[in-house]
């Protein structure tokens, strides 16, 4: 009765599989069928529902299969039913209705908490499993009635006698999955699920967005998300979980209604009015933060089918980083992706990864002021299952100086007439007064000067109602009342109503739209919109339960140069204070980011943001990986104070300029001071970080919210790996006028670090180069330390695999580069192909011979082999035996190749491989179906030789192929 899969997933052979697949830094479903699983993925490719009894499968696979589908449809034939194809998805007991109790029962036997048998109506196609679109068809029905249909008696008699007891455990697990692709065909392009991207330190946490993009309409959504290496999502502890309903308090499923309580640490975007949506650890009973290897979600309402706007976010994840996590990118693999129309019509689904890139040091406590997440989501996510609304305020991102418009939306399961609510504003953000001369009456947009000029007043706040609600009488008022617009108001309050429309606002709607302007000296960062004060009635008068959900303006970027030079006496602080931190009092300083190539130079600004009088601010920086602030030479050092040359400390006050670092000469900070860190270590070698101390002995007047503190210039190494490197604030503090110490926290920085070195270094060295020629000819660009700027003082190598970007259908080339701090004759280690992206197979008759390119068939054509692996070795390095191979071992080339096998030698020439050389390069293929998003190009078991055969120690860094675009 139950199916099991192939007996290699049973017993002890699981264990081995789900401890591989625990160690691997971003599982696939390919990945885990080269593990051992081959067999189980191509049996039980098709069914989508997990169940508890199966022959315990590998814990990836996300619905295992419960009961034959052969046994179900038997099942029906006996009673006299028809098969799987049902006249009314949901109507589990054939009362010509879907009932909510039903649409419960189907989101059950999705997750596996229930077997098919107990409602086989809900599959739809007959493939033995409960997908997102037979839910949302289901939902349809619910909303809308089940369709007329005359055809339950037609297949009485004749089909009993076609599968009798042995025929029914095989056919049709083979013949229902031939349907939903069929019938559900969809360009590749039309929807995808892609999985954002963060970064992080062991030990910290991080938030992750997962996004619908999509070229049609899409109510509802499915994926699951698998942790990468030392990142995972937790579980909520049981004191502050909360009904995903209405928020309210749980520790039991019991305890709230649909979708019980909230586990997962992950939420659905209260924006998209999907209330039903669930997520569950993978596999089923797994213990979250312990072995669960993923997440399983579920995104739907079972009360609307509404079209989710493309580019929104689906749900967010906290994702936990373990504290001796390595250092790399982790990745969140997406699979089992689906969605599916309004119509409950099946939806081709592209499934992008995401990643954590995990740099640095496990941080102190300083780490969490990084983030403003938005006021007390917990308490308002969702609504109170006896009727109620929910206003929702909505996110934008901008730039210091720039303006964002903002949403506000009601998300209601009642008849709502009119709502309330006000808005407070975050740091750096405000909702300017519209200019008397463009100002306009409410009700028509004539013009108006006062509100006796039209009715519902003039418009003198920047928002507007939806003009489609007919809520003529809607008012929008600065708080607190009789406050300076953009200098002291702190806040909304708004009233959306009319006098003479009563009709029900639809769920869903947009209920006005703000204006926010971002203060050119607004700090980096989140900045909250908090709601309070939410209120709703419905047409007939009567009080409606309504919750509040605040939104945020995502300020990046840094503010107008203009700002800081200006205010150098005493600063009015009116202005700038109501645009920065909490009343209370405080600082904050903020670290910026830059982008740059390795071999580079990038500045960061260091800003301070606060809401009281700082006289003087102290704070550590740590470099994270590639990058560095180098030493001034000491022909350009100067004196801190007034920039005359120095050599020694003796030479002038506040010692000479030996850090990169310059203060900000506006703030008149003659006594600042720069050092490396750790005490005593030699600038681009061994140093780690800085400190900073920027102050005056006779100056002590508030610096200006906003100001520029310090400058300073970073190198990034020539072999700095590609990918964002982080720069981490510690150690912040702040005085006052008076010496009385400031409450100070810290935001870092980073450098984003992308391109390849500069390709002067390979071509220098044409014939059989020299050991001591090489080595002056291939040093990076930059002064003499190339060999600081590497590996181990010990001495080691480094593999390094190149990053490119194309188009689905297109090619690019990836560069595979050497960083050695030693002589190097060999190298070898393997590339593994990300999702989409494979290096196809050269065609016989543009097949050379590696070591000279002249044509070839078979290898004992040439020695070196035919190149057959479209990738070529650089020629200038004369290593006529290297050699390329797809795995695994007899695979075919762009079917299941897997990744490559390379090594690079020569049986005769050991002189040693350049620091920087190009070793090779291989052209990669993207599928026309592949997702878009960035795929991992994975290195692995490397090694090298030196030319005396000793091994020397080698690290290997991923590269990557950015999808983008169709």
């Amino acid at each position: 009765m139950f199916s099991s899969p192939s007996k290699n997933m049973c017993g002890s052979e699981n264990e081995d599989l789900a401890g591989r697949a625990r160690r691997e830094n971003g599982l696939s479903t390919k990945a885990l069928a080269d593990a051992g699983g081959e067999a189980f993925f191509e049996d039980f490719a098709t069914p989508r529902y997990r169940s508890k009894n199966a022959c315990s499968p590998h814990p990836v696979f996300r619905r295992a299969v419960e009961f034959a589908t052969a046994t179900i449809v038997s099942t029906l034939i006996l009673a006299g039913l028809p098969a799987p194809s049902h006249a009314c998805t949901g109507d589990c007991d054939s009362n010509g209705q879907v009932a909510i109790n039903e649409l419960v029962r189907m989101v059950n036997i999705a997750l596996g908490v229930q077997p098919l048998d107990a409602c086989p109506a809900a599959d739809a196609s007959g493939d033995g499993a409960v997908r997102i679109n037979e839910l949302v068809l289901a939902v349809g029905n619910a909303l809308n009635g089940c369709p007329a249909t005359a055809t339950p008696t037609m297949e009485p008699s004749a089909t009993p006698t076609i599968e009798p007891s042995a025929t029914a455990t095989t056919e049709p697990s083979e013949t229902p999955t031939i349907e939903p692709s069929a019938t559900a065909t969809t360009p590749p392009s039309e929807v995808a699920i892609e999985i954002g991207a963060a970064v992080g330190r062991p030990g910290g946490t991080v938030e992750v967005e997962v996004r619908l993009v999509s070229g049609t309409s899409v109510a509802g959504t499915e994926n699951d998300v698998l942790f990468g290496a030392d990142v995972f999502v937790s579980e909520v502890p049981i004191g502050s979980r909360t009904c995903r309903e209405n928020g309210s308090p749980c520790v039991t499923d019991a305890d709230c209604g649909f979708g019980g309580c909230k586990l997962v640490d992950c939420e659905v975007n209260p924006g998209i009015a999907k209330d039903s949506s669930i997520f569950s650890f993978l596999p089923f009973g797994c213990s979250p933060g312990i072995d669960c290897l993923g997440v399983g979600t579920l995104v739907l309402s079972i009360d609307n089918t509404d079209v989710i706007p493309s580019g929104s976010v689906l749900y967010t994840c906290r994702m936990q980083i373990a504290a001796d996590a390595a250092l790399g990118t982790s990745v969140l693999a997406c699979v089992d992706a689906g969605a599916a129309s309004p119509q409950g019509d099946s939806l081709s689904t592209a499934c992008a990864d995401g990643s954590v890139e995990i740099s640095g040091s496990p941080v102190p406590t300083a780490t969490p002021t990084r983030t403003d997440p938005a006021p007390s989501p917990t308490a308002t996510h969702t609504l109170p299952p006896s009727g109620g609304a929910r206003i929702e305020i909505g996110s934008a991102a901008g730039v210091p100086g720039g303006t964002v418009e903002i949403e506000v939306r009601l998300a209601s399961n009642t008849s709502v007439a009119g709502v309330e609510n006000d808005i407070f504003f975050g740091p750096g953000v405000f909702v300017p007064e519209v200019p008397i001369g463009s100002r306009t009456c409410r009700r028509n947009g004539s013009p108006c000067i006062t509100d006796t000029d039209c009715f519902g007043r003039c418009k003198i706040v920047d928002c507007d109602v939806n003009p489609a609600l007919g809520r003529e009488a809607t008012d929008f008022g600065f708080l607190p009342g009789g406050c300076t617009p953009g200098v002291e108001c702190t806040g909304l309050s708004t009233l959306v109503l009319s006098f003479d429309n009563i009709s029900p606002i639809p769920n869903g709607s947009v209920l006005y739209t703000c204006r926010l302007q971002i203060a050119s000296a607004a700090p980096v960062g989140n900045s909250a919109l908090a709601c309070a004060g939410a209120g709703a009635a419905d047409p007939g008068g009567n009080s409606v339960s309504t919750a509040c959900v605040g939104g945020s303006v995502q300020i990046s970027g840094s503010p107008a140069p203009t700002v800081t030079p200006t205010p150098t006496g005493s600063p009015g602080p009116s202005p700038t204070a109501t645009h920065t931190l909490p009343p209370s009092g405080g600082a904050r300083i903020e670290i910026g980011s830059a982008a740059g190539v390795p071999g580079g130079t990038v500045e960061i600004e260091v800003r301070l943001a606060s809401n009281t009088s700082v006289a003087g601010v102290e704070n550590d920086i740590f470099f994270g990986p590639g990058v560095f602030v180098p030493e001034v030479p000491i022909g350009s050092r100067t004196c801190r104070q007034g920039g005359s040359p120095c050599i020694t400390d003796t030479d002038c006050f506040g010692g000479c300029k030996i850090v990169d670092c310059d203060v900000n000469p506006a703030l008149g900070r003659e006594a600042t001071h720069f050092g490396f860190l750790p005490g005593g270590c030699t600038p681009g070698v061994d140093c780690t970080g800085l400190s900073t101390l920027v102050l005056s002995f006779d100056n002590i007047s508030p610096i200006p919210n906003g100001s520029v503190l310090y400058t300073c210039r970073l190198q990034i190494a020539a072999d700095a790996p590609i990918g964002n490197s982080s720069l981490s604030c510690s150690g912040a503090g702040a005085s006052s006028p008076q010496g009385d110490s400031v409450s100070t926290a810290c935001v870092g920085g980073s450098v984003q670090i992308s391109g390849s070195p500069a390709p002067t270094v390979t071509p220098t060295p044409t014939g059989s180069p020299g050991p001591s020629a090489t080595a002056t000819a291939t040093s990076p660009p930059g002064p003499s330390p190339t060999a600081t700027h590497t590996l181990p003082p010990s001495g080691g190598a480094r593999i390094e695999i190149g990053s490119a970007a194309g188009v689905p259908g297109g090619t690019v080339e990836i560069e595979v580069r050497l960083a050695s701090n030693t002589s190097v004759a060999g190298t070898e280690n393997d590339i593994t192909f990300g999702p989409g992206v494979f290096v196809p197979e050269v065609p016989i008759g543009s097949r050379t011979c590696r070591r000279n390119g002249s044509p070839c068939v078979t290898d004992a054509d040439c020695i070196g082999e035919c190149k057959i692996e479209d990738c070529e070795v650089n020629p200038a390095l004369v290593r006529e035996a290297s050699l390329f191979r797809f795995l695994p071992n007899g695979c075919t080339p762009g079917v299941d190749c897997t990744g490559l096998d390379t090594l690079v030698l020569s049986f005769q020439d050991l002189s040693p491989i350049p620091n920087g050389a190009v070793l090779y390069t291989c052209r990669v293929q993207i599928a026309a179906d592949a997702p878009i998003g960035n795929s991992t190009l994975s290195c692995s078991g490397a090694g090298a030789g030196s030319p005396q055969g000793d091994s020397v120690a080698s690290t290997c860094v991923d590269g990557s192929v950015q999808i983008n675009g169709f």
